[in-house]
């Protein structure tokens, strides 16, 4: 038995990949066409249970890439956001947060945020509480076990920044939200 590579498929591979399979080629077959083990082929197979997964594509409601240069030479042509978006026929906040989201006018560029748009968009999604960042009232999430970071007369004033939510060992496992019912 020949050891091969377990990399990534390109995406014609992958097309290539879902065509065999829907032609009716055995994962023998179809590893041996992509240079790629049987059981890697199972596992891509399984992943998606036998089914073809549906082609990515962008919601009409969302930016084009078109529409993020129109905004980046905007910005590089010294116009103000609201004059961008009247162009563009957009709510000025869409313009205004796209731009904060991708850097600020100083380091806005419109490929960049395209690609990072598009990456964004992959499901699933980990959970705020499965990044770790997010920061909780206890009052309003008494599940979650929160503790006071307030120290010294420069601590933080609001009542959402002396508190971080700081999650019980066990509860929130490899990025998926399981928080336990609060017992007692």
């Amino acid at each position: 038995m020949t050891h091969r590579k377990w990399g990534r498929l390109s995406a014609t591979q992958k097309v290539d990949l879902w065509s065999r399979w829907k032609a009716g080629k055995s994962f023998h077959e179809i590893g041996r066409a992509l240079g790629k083990d049987h059981v890697v082929i199972h596992f891509l197979l399984a992943r998606r249970g036998g089914m073809t997964p549906a082609a990515r594509r962008r919601s009409l409601r969302t930016l084009t890439l078109a529409e993020r240069e129109d905004i980046s030479r905007g910005i590089a042509g010294g116009s103000s956001l609201r004059d961008i978006a009247k162009h563009l026929q957009r709510a000025v906040s869409t313009v205004s947060r796209e731009v904060a989201r991708h850097g600020g006018r100083p380091q806005y560029r419109a490929n960049d945020a395209d690609q990072q748009a598009w990456n964004s968009a992959l499901r699933p999604k980990i959970c705020l509480l499965g990044r770790g960042r997010a920061r909780f009232d206890s009052t309003v999430y008494p599940e979650l076990v929160c503790v006071n970071r307030r120290s010294g007369p420069s601590a933080a004033s609001s009542h959402r920044e002396r508190f971080r939510a700081e999650p019980v060992e066990g509860l929130i496992e490899a990025g998926q939200c399981r928080v336990k019912a609060q017992t007692g």
